[in-house]
């Protein structure tokens, strides 16, 4: 059975599908990996604010979630989700993932690693699934960039 685990950024969890405002989507082939692009509104993350002088608690700043070694994504319209809950955050870990499983039923290459986990992330618009071994969030601001420490 399949649970959804909060997955905790630097800014602590990012919670409501308000929270992240998805504006661009990035694929590479080579390597395998996706990332995407967009805003969080620090008002809605449990975590310290980005040190700035001009943040205020609603402020957003501009965000990347990089995905390395990516096997597999799907990415939907939020209204045409089957309404995964993302309760606690904006950003899950899918334990238990029957698609995640599934995949590795088919592995006859040794492609789906222990390492690779099943991510969920819900923006305003729209749902990002993806399994890869890595996701990193970053946020942005002027020059400086801070990083999710990796598991």
């Amino acid at each position: 059975m399949s649970s959804v685990r909060a997955v905790k950024t630097l800014l602590g969890i990012v919670r409501g599908r308000d929270a992240l405002i998805l504006e661009q989507v990035l694929v590479s082939m080579t390597p395998r990996s996706l990332r995407l692009r967009g805003t969080v509104d620090l008002a809605l993350c449990s975590g310290t604010r980005p040190s700035t002088k001009d943040c205020e608690a609603d402020a957003e700043v501009a965000f990347e979630i990089d995905c390395t070694d990516v096997l597999a994504f799907k990415f939907e319209e939020l209204d045409f989700t089957d309404g995964s809950p993302f309760a606690d955050s904006s950003i899950v870990e899918v334990t238990g993932s029957p698609w995640l499983d599934h995949m590795a039923s088919l592995d006859s290459s040794d492609k789906v690693s222990k390492e690779h986990r099943h991510y969920e992330v819900q923006t305003y618009d729209d749902v990002v699934s993806v399994v890869c071994r890595s996701l990193t969030f970053r946020t942005y601001e002027g020059d400086s960039e801070a990083e999710t420490p990796k598991r």
